[in-house]
């Protein structure tokens, strides 16, 4: 149930086809990947991020898109859609990767784990 561990949000970037992703140390990040990352709710100093490489096309159009800020859990009363005439552009897309930020409300220390219902 939501109550011992849910979604709470996530993001997902979907990729065009010639994108790819990438696992970089945080220490290698330029300061505006770093500022995305934190944007996103990801790393700290010490940890790893994935960016976004290639996608570029010869028709000007983004080869990849993040979309951010998809709750989960937090449903109540909130907007699910974009304004009219909002869109998010993506040339040949080719693959999604989905960044869940998972809450865990278990509280192990005073559950008797053999009787469980969960």
């Amino acid at each position: 149930p939501i109550t011992v561990a849910y979604n709470h949000h996530f993001e997902s970037t979907m990729l065009g086809t010639g994108a790819r992703m990438r696992q970089v140390p945080w220490a290698d990040l330029t300061p505006p990947q770093r500022q995305q990352m934190m944007a996103k709710g990801h790393c700290a100093h010490g940890d790893v991020a994935w960016i976004v490489e290639g996608g570029d096309n010869a028709v000007g159009m983004p080869g990849s898109q993040d979309f951010g800020g998809a709750n989960g859990g937090e449903f109540r009363k909130s907007f699910h859609g974009y304004a009219p005439g909002f869109a998010q552009l993506i040339h040949s897309p080719a693959g999604l990767s989905v960044e869940p930020m998972q809450i865990d409300t278990f509280n192990r220390d005073k559950m008797n784990m053999s009787k469980s219902f969960f």
